[in-house]
């Protein structure tokens, strides 16, 4: 069996305390990684590698495809090498923060394991991909989606587009499975159960549902994966997400591209688009392209915004300011922040663990330390 060993992320994390416990997917970013090795039918090995075998760095996001790729390509080659993706998914990539730590994913021949694993030469991986049209606002946003997903995360952003390209091939192999030809009788399936060729009546027929799920009739749930215990309330909207255990969906919800984790709470009339929601996150209010830490929380009326009249969204790395993907970007609250009503956060900002913020106006908040603050004439204000 094919032995895979993790190599330690040397690079922290900007924006969240605790990064391995974040969703990603219907997993959580330590969690996911097991899971494509496993499904890979690889073994998660420990001690000194011997080649040959597959080296991956902690803290990625991977699919098994990609894995099964690597060993393949590494083999024949039959000498060690990283591996990057390619194509427009990989050129994509390369415009995230998380390309400063190069290449996560090697094929080790034989041989010591180098202290970076971009110190070896370097292939690229064909990523097989599709093209894919996103509404965002009233632009149109074109994005790669690829089975051979690989991508280190090491800042807020890298992980919400990680949820974002992975989000459509896991819901469709949790919906429709594998291989192909029983994805296609499934979908088949859906299409005589709606009673339509319509993607939109199919699509409402390829939820996977947890135990002890409740949708309320007037709901509507096309395309999702939804967990243990979760609950959906009158009228509301879900499309394209994945739903832990437990997670509830009040009333006249909007929620579309959602990544939520266990506990998660969307509460009555939010809105809440193309996000992740970390474990016991709870949103009353309104955003889009945003991170949620565990126990953070955006209260009713309050909102985080994801554009800018100035031009393209920027985002902090390090001392540095980036231009956001596409130009577009919403915010990351960090574990149990918590955002009153009336707030507008500006784009690209995070959020520091712990802070609070109350009162009405657009703020830009650049401030280190936890504690409770108002916004007095468009500036934050300690409480004491």
């Amino acid at each position: 069996m094919v032995a895979v060993f993790r190599v330690p992320a040397h690079v922290p994390f900007e924006g969240l305390l605790q990064p391995n416990e974040s969703p990603l997917w219907d997993h959580t970013v330590a969690g996911a990684a097991s899971w494509a090795i496993e499904k890979a039918g690889f073994s998660e090995s420990t001690g000194v590698p011997e080649g040959p075998c597959l080296l991956l760095r902690d803290r990625v996001a991977v699919r098994p495809e990609t894995l099964q790729a690597a060993w393949e390509l590494g083999q024949e080659r039959g000498e060690s090498c990283s591996l990057v993706l390619g194509g427009e998914c990989g050129e994509f990539l390369q415009k995230l923060p998380g390309s400063e730590s190069g290449p996560v994913l090697a094929y080790l021949s034989d041989g010591e394991v180098p202290d970076q694993l971009g110190r070896l030469p370097q292939v690229v991986l064909e990523p097989a991909e599709k093209s894919l049209d996103l509404t965002l606002h009233d632009a149109k946003v074109q994005v790669y989606l690829s089975d051979r997903l690989l991508m280190p995360l090491d800042h807020w952003v890298d992980l919400l587009w990680a949820n974002l390209l992975g989000l459509g091939p896991r819901i469709w192999g949790r919906a429709l499975g594998r291989p192909a030809f029983f994805a296609v009788l499934r979908l088949i399936w859906g299409a005589l159960r709606s009673l339509s060729v319509r993607h939109e009546k199919i699509a409402a027929r390829l939820n996977v549902l947890g135990d002890g799920c409740r949708i309320h009739p007037s709901a509507v749930v096309e395309a999702c994966v939804l967990g243990k215990g979760v609950s959906v309330g009158a009228g509301a909207v879900l499309r394209g997400c994945i739903l832990g255990d437990g997670v509830s969906v009040e009333e006249l919800v909007v929620c579309e591209g959602v990544v939520a984790g266990k506990g998660a709470l969307i509460q009555r009339q939010a809105l809440i688009k193309y996000a992740v929601m970390a474990s016991g996150a709870a949103i009353g209010g309104a955003t889009q392209l945003s991170v949620m830490g565990a126990d953070s929380s955006l209260k009713r009326g309050g909102f985080g915004m994801d554009q800018s009249f100035d031009g393209a969204v920027r985002y902090r790395i390090g001392g540095l300011l980036l231009e956001a993907p596409h130009g577009l970007l919403g915010i990351c609250l960090g574990e149990n922040s918590k955002i009153g009503a009336g707030v507008a956060v500006a784009p690209g900002r995070a959020i520091s663990p712990g802070c609070r913020i109350i009162a009405g106006a657009v703020v830009d908040p650049t401030v280190d330390e936890p504690g409770l603050y108002r916004v007095e004439a468009g500036r934050l204000e300690p409480l004491k």
